[in-house]
Formats: C-alpha cells, structure tokens, sequence
C-alpha cells in the first residue's frame, strides 16, 4: 500500500506505490480515492488541529458502485474483508481491536478510527490504518512489520458510513494530535491516465499501471 523511504523531512510526506495498495484492496475492481469528511468532522471534535487533511478513504468500486446486492448488508460491499498490507517496514506503535462492526446507517464518533493500526515510519512520520473489522488485526504493538505484511481485514467499525479503508499520515501517533502529511503515490492510473508521482484527487479512480 505505501511504499515508503524514510524521508529526513516531514515535508516531504511518504510515497505511495498504487501496486501495493491495489493487492490488499483490489481484487476485480478499482479503487475510489475520497477524501474523507465524516472522519475528519469526527476527529475535530477532539482535536482543534486538524491532522487529518491529507487523509483519504479507499473504496473498491466495480461496475461505478462498491457494492453489490443488498447495500444494508455488510458483505455486499467490495471492500469487506480485503486484506490490508502494511504500507511500508515499520514498527507497530499501536493498535485497536475489538470495537464492533457496526450496521450500515450507524456511526461511532467517540471512536472515530474504528479498529485500527499505528505504524512508525520514519521520525514524526506515523500511519494510521483505519475502520478495520473486529478481531482481524494480525499485529500486537511493538512488531515490526515489512511492506506487504497483512496487518488485517477491512471493516466497518468507528465512526464510517460504509466498508472502507481510511488512511493518513501525521506527525504525532497521537490521533487528536499533530500535523497532516501529504502522501505521493507513485506509478499510477488515475482516472486511467499514468501518473509517474502524485497525490490523489477526491472521487478518481485510481488503480496500477
């Protein structure tokens, strides 16, 4: 999902390789890149510093939808149960497990990131892997994980409208604290157009070269 060179500035944010994140989160279709609204509305009622401005939700849309079927039913969306890779070596800084997934149509805002991963990237470089599905977590705080490691299984917990994978980067570990860091995705397809190195726009779909 991220590839990541530890970068000797904060500024520079992380790079992103769109193959990575397409194993964990695509199997038979695209992902959706959305800035993330709700999680950010969420998270500002704790934290007057908005960490979350480079944030994104990823969804796995087939067919222009990201579900199919009964859209009150957990598992008719592409995203449930994807596997989610850790986006680059790193070290566990902390993680959440055991909230539930929640029923479509209703939200935990007192737990916003849902059950979720922290990974240490690089000095004041952090990773948070959100909304993750209730006892699926495969990593405990203080491993460390390389890119690729399956760290568990999208879910629908914490404060979510649907099935989806929220993830961001910032300064601190600290979820109502720190600063957004921007993440360029390297060698993609965004709205079928390759791009060498950038950053996703709301609503394009992304996908590998």
């Amino acid at each position: 999902m991220i590839s990541h060179a530890a970068s000797p500035s904060v500024r520079k944010g992380a790079a992103v390789e769109a193959g990575q994140l397409s194993r964990g989160m695509i199997a038979y279709g695209a992902i959706l890149a959305l800035q993330s609204p709700e999680y950010v509305a969420g998270v500002r009622q704790y934290a007057a510093d908005p960490a979350q401005r480079f944030a994104y939700d990823f969804l796995v849309h087939e067919d222009g939808q990201s579900f199919s079927g009964d859209p009150q039913t957990l598992e008719s969306y592409h995203c449930w149960g994807r596997e989610i890779l850790s986006p680059a070596a790193g070290e566990v800084i902390a993680t959440v497990h055991d909230l539930p997934d929640l029923p479509i149509g209703e939200t935990d805002p007192q737990n916003p990131a849902g059950n979720h991963v922290i990974l240490a990237l690089a000095e004041n470089e952090f990773v948070f892997l959100a909304h993750m599905q209730q006892g699926s977590i495969t990593v405990q705080q203080g491993d460390e994980v390389a890119q690729g490691d399956v760290l568990g299984l999208c879910g629908n917990s914490g404060n979510t409208s649907e099935p989806h994978l929220h993830l961001h980067l910032q300064t601190t570990p600290d979820l109502t604290a720190g600063e957004g860091l921007p993440a360029q995705f390297l060698d993609y397809l965004a709205d079928g157009e390759p791009v060498d190195r950038g950053e996703p726009e709301r609503g394009q779909i992304v996908s590998p070269e």
